[in-house]
């Protein structure tokens, strides 16, 4: 799927292309090198950087999408005053962080007292990436603990966003949440 949609994009991107080589001063043989947008990595084609490099969303309007998220009972910001792992800001790790509690998680599992202190096995967290690669990066980190004692749930990259489910849910209904999450924030 993901060759076929940079196919389109790419045959899309050279009809516009020659649709406006005359246009400007520069010969046509110069105005693709311009105009071609350059993959941030060897895996992510043109069509990804295109669609998934607009600017990270803010803390706030993640947590206003998904707060309508129906069984999402809780909804907290991470700060650098309270972020558990001390990283927000951080070169290379997350900008933002949003900790949400789930009516199928057992909140009385937990010893502690906010959504942030039960961490995203209170229900999740989206976290929120300065770009595409880092969020790549931190999916590909807990990836490397699925199927393990450490496993932390449920992740999946959307665009600048790592948004993560409790491993407390059975699969059936991290997927299912995980799925209204992604609509919500789309």
């Amino acid at each position: 799927m993901k060759k076929l949609l940079a196919a389109a994009l790419a045959l899309a991107l050279t009809i516009t292309l020659f649709a406006f080589a005359g246009c400007g001063k520069e010969s046509p043989a110069q105005a693709p090198e311009k105009e071609t947008p350059v993959a941030t990595s060897e895996e992510e084609s043109p069509a990804q950087a295109v669609e998934e490099e607009p600017s990270a969303p803010t803390p706030e309007g993640v947590k206003t999408a998904i707060s309508k998220v129906d069984g999402i009972i809780e909804v907290e910001i991470v700060t650098e005053d309270n972020d558990p792992n001390e990283m927000l800001g951080k070169q290379g790790a997350y900008t933002g962080a949003v900790y949400f509690t789930y009516n199928l998680v057992d909140q009385n599992e937990f010893d502690g007292d906010t959504v942030i202190d039960k961490g995203s096995d209170g229900g999740g967290c989206i976290e929120i990436f300065a770009d595409n690669a880092d969020a790549e990066k931190r999916d590909e980190y807990l990836a490397a603990f699925d199927g393990s004692v450490f496993a932390s749930g449920s992740h999946k990259v959307l665009n600048t966003l790592v948004v993560r489910t409790s491993s407390k849910l059975k699969a059936s209904e991290q997927q299912a949440l995980e799925a209204k999450l992604i609509e919500a924030l789309q």
